[in-house]
């Protein structure tokens, strides 16, 4: 197994979390009543997962997808 840092989810990555997930409610219709509870009711991991997704290759190997800080992505990755 590669060894690799456990990333805390800062305040800057919640806040980056919580403001696409407020964009996403109000693209579906979301009342303002509605995102203010789904947003309040939104709970935080304290570090990031080690991994996002893991594929079985065809010859064995096996792929994985590492997470990056919400405060790593780009403005266009956060729309």
């Amino acid at each position: 197994m590669r060894p690799f840092d456990r990333e805390p989810v800062g305040d800057a990555d919640k806040e980056a979390i919580r403001s696409k997930l407020r964009r996403r409610l109000i693209q579906y219709g979301a009342s303002a009543e509605q995102i203010s509870r789904v947003v309040s009711r939104f709970h935080f991991a304290e570090y990031f997962p080690a991994f996002n997704v893991v594929v079985a290759g065809a010859t064995g190997t096996i792929w994985v997808q590492h997470i990056l800080p919400m405060s790593e992505l780009s403005e266009g990755a956060l729309v």
